[in-house]
């Protein structure tokens, strides 16, 4: 591909406003991307001001966005419950 994102992989969404997403042009910014999320304390509105260290990424070639949705899957464990929420409005700032 041609362009690439490099995602740090946390429990926590809000990772590309914290820093923890980047898109890269060539595979010399995938490298120094990579080496600055890998290790940063990533702190994301859902981390609280403590943030949480990244020790894995995902890396993945880019693609021609035309409309971004959201979708999430919730599960209850008390209440022995799913819950799925679906929106036509997807992106960073869900």
């Amino acid at each position: 591909g041609s362009v690439w994102a490099v995602k740090a992989q946390i429990h926590a969404g809000g990772r590309g406003l914290g820093g923890g997403v980047k898109i890269a042009k060539n595979l010399d910014e995938v490298k120094d991307y990579a080496s600055k999320i890998l290790g940063m304390n990533l702190v994301t509105h859902q981390t609280g001001p403590e943030g949480k260290l990244v020790q894995k990424l995902y890396i993945e070639s880019g693609a021609n966005i035309v409309k971004e949705y959201y979708l999430a899957i919730l599960f209850n464990r008390m209440a022995e419950q799913i819950t799925i929420i679906a929106s036509s409005e997807g992106g960073m700032d869900i």
